[in-house]
């Protein structure tokens, strides 16, 4: 009598011969979230800059702060609205420069400083320019 079906051997060299071709996906699939949670990081803090570069170039910043670099950490805001997302996610610092460039012009800088999900520093600057109000 000729059974038929499957042996033990036949079977975990089937599911050995699966794994070895779904490893690959896997690998990709894995690389594929670093790659967004890193690139999701960095929108974080462009977003953060943006929203602080709007925020500094309001008149009453501008004239407290001129010629002075201010440091944001998450436990203190100087005064300013900043988006908690990118101090949640990772550690960050933001610092803001002002300058006086010439006597109608205001160089406003913020630099942030974040860790990536590899554990490297990144930084992100954005500059603006400002000509003062008249008052």
């Amino acid at each position: 009598m000729k059974k038929r079906g499957f042996t033990f051997i036949q079977l975990v060299l089937a599911l050995f011969i699966l794994g070895l071709s779904l490893s690959p996906v896997v690998m990709i699939t894995m690389q594929g979230n670093m790659n967004l949670r890193e690139n999701i990081l960095y929108l974080d803090a462009l977003m953060t800059a943006t929203t602080i570069i709007s925020q500094a170039k309001q008149y009453s910043f501008i004239h407290e702060n001129l010629g002075k670099t201010i440091t944001i950490e998450p436990d203190s805001n100087k005064g300013f609205i900043v988006p908690q997302e990118l101090f949640s996610k990772t550690k960050s610092n933001i610092q803001i420069i002002f300058k006086e460039m010439d006597r109608n012009l205001i160089y406003i800088m913020v630099q942030i400083n974040y860790e990536g999900k590899d554990g490297k520093e990144r930084t992100i600057k954005m500059e603006s320019g400002v000509f003062p109000d008249v008052r």
